[in-house]
């Protein structure tokens, strides 16, 4: 039996696709996220991350902001590849068919947060004394209702009443 039309479209556009991914190692990895936290600590980002000496003066401008390239240690292409695949870094993909019963709508966060909480308990010893307070993240959907999060809180006493509400607590001791 020969496999539909429909089939072979659909294996030739997975094998170009899987063609043009390319494993990252863990140095380019670390090297991505040396560049985000770069570019936070000097408020830049995209292709003035790679800017050259020579692009300098654009449309007789000359820009006083200091120069950051970074393409030495990783191309532009190569970071807006990794950069559109990050969030797929940490997902648990045995959970997001929403039609199963493990089903979590956070499952593109739920390892990681999982492994970040595991390592936390085991490096840091905190006090027995603790803080518990809640934080209120604004959010201001564009599309649709919810704007795509699973979980969408409004509360009166917050100065921006809706948005996503996270559970926090302090050590009063480390400060951690």
């Amino acid at each position: 039996m020969r496999p539909s039309n429909e089939t072979t479209k659909k294996n030739q556009s997975t094998n170009i696709l899987s063609a043009k991914i390319k494993a990252v190692s863990a140095n380019e990895f670390f090297v991505f996220l040396g560049i985000i936290i770069i570019s936070g600590a000097v408020g830049k980002g995209g292709k003035s991350l790679f800017e050259k000496d020579s692009d300098r003066l654009k449309d007789g401008v000359y820009r006083l902001s200091p120069v950051i390239d970074l393409s030495p240690y990783m191309s532009m292409r190569q970071f807006e590849d990794i950069k559109s695949y990050f969030p797929q870094a940490f997902a648990d993909f045995e959970k997001a068919n929403p039609r199963e019963a493990n089903h979590d709508p956070w499952y593109k966060f739920s390892k990681f947060i999982a492994a970040f909480n595991y390592n936390r308990a085991k490096m840091i010893v905190a006090s027995v004394i603790k803080l518990l307070d809640e934080s209120m993240s604004a959010w201001r959907p564009r599309k649709d209702k919810t704007g795509g999060l699973p979980n969408i809180s409004f509360i009166l006493r917050k100065p921006e009443p809706l948005g996503t509400e996270f559970k926090s607590m302090a050590c009063s001791v480390t400060g951690i």
